[in-house]
């Protein structure tokens, strides 16, 4: 069974999920179930970073006069 630690990134999750062809992730800490990642919980840290990615460039750009 495919299974996250409790530090690693929203990224090796969904590698991790690709690779196991899984929607669910266990979370291990030390040989102990801490909690369980969907693929939605991922996508969504996703989602929010590419927003605030989008945020900063508009700034940017605004403040630039462009």
């Amino acid at each position: 069974v495919a299974s996250c630690e409790p530090g690693e990134t929203h990224v090796d999750g969904m590698r991790l999920m690709q690779q196991a062809s899984c929607r669910h992730l266990p979370v291990v800490d030390q040989g102990h179930l801490v909690g369980f990642l969907s693929l939605r919980d991922l996508l969504q840290v996703e989602i929010d970073e590419k927003e605030d990615e989008l945020r900063h460039i508009n700034n940017y750009v605004h403040s630039a006069g462009y």
